[in-house]
């Protein structure tokens, strides 16, 4: 099986978590707020539906994420491609990192009450 084949089991396996738990959070949160001794309980099919509707939305989402994401490309091993320099570059040379080094430095430096 691909990586993709893998991916899918394993949204299919988390939709099923999600349908569970959707489940019984749903009937347990209404059981707990709406529900009183002595009435006969309600039917769990509508939380059920609720839930698996929950689920159906993660996994379309998932999928269609999954179906969304392109392929890696593959290059074939051809002479690598080397940038040709600009023109307009300035080359940078010691010095002139030095001289802005420099410069950061003084910029950096409080100024003393003496220089003033």
């Amino acid at each position: 099986m691909e990586e993709k084949d893998w991916r899918i089991v394993e949204y299919v396996v988390e939709a099923l978590l999600i349908l569970w738990l959707g489940y019984m959070f749903l009937y347990q949160n209404y059981l707990l707020y709406n529900w009183h001794r002595g009435l006969p309980l309600p039917s769990k099919w509508p939380f059920f539906m609720i839930a698996l509707g929950i689920a159906l939305l993660f996994l379309a989402y998932e999928i269609g994420k999954l179906e969304k994401k392109p392929a890696p490309e593959v290059k074939p091993a051809s002479e690598p491609v080397e940038e040709a320099p600009r023109e307009d570059a300035e080359e940078v040379t010691t010095e002139k990192i030095e001289e802005t080094e420099e410069e950061e430095i003084r910029a950096s430096a409080p100024e003393s009450p003496q220089e003033s």
